[in-house]
């Protein structure tokens, strides 16, 4: 009877052994998947690809270049025009700006204090580096777009 009672503990032991093992390596290969995704992840940040295809970034950001240069990041999700990042930035006390609507569109006729002026200076906006062709109402951003306001001849 001790025999048989050693036995099945020397039994349970191997299978309770066998189990841990079981379980460590699964754990270890899950960590190991979890660590190249981190890596993955890491370089999609970076590159702003995966296996060819580009990834978009949520984020927009605005440029104001005048005598005083500042950079406005915003989180976008979708429909959101230049006008409305403008009112977000202005709600948060991060600009000021006046708008003036037209036939044709909204332009800004002052921003950070300085207004267009008669001698043919006056807010001009570019996205992704090309003059806009619309009102700052219109123009709706999408994750990954430069909008940049220059103060210039027109």
């Amino acid at each position: 009877m001790l025999k048989n009672g050693k036995l099945k503990l020397s039994i349970f032991v191997l299978v309770a052994f066998v189990v841990g093992m079981v379980f460590f390596a699964q754990a270890s290969q899950t960590n190991k998947q979890i660590d190249q995704l981190s890596f993955k992840s890491a370089l999609v940040a970076e590159k702003g690809e995966v296996a060819g295809a580009t990834i978009t970034s949520p984020i927009v950001t605005i440029k104001i270049s005048s005598d005083q240069m500042q950079d406005l990041s915003f989180i976008v999700s979708g429909g959101e025009s230049v006008l409305d990042l403008l009112q977000k930035a202005q709600a948060g006390g991060k600009i000021t700006f006046v708008a003036k609507q037209y036939g044709f569109g909204t332009l800004i006729e002052e921003l950070n204090g300085l207004k267009n002026s008669d001698s043919g200076k006056n807010w001009m906006y570019y996205l992704n580096d090309q003059g806009a062709t619309v009102g700052v109402e219109s123009l709706i951003v999408k994750g990954g777009d430069k909008v940049e306001f220059k103060f210039e001849k027109f």
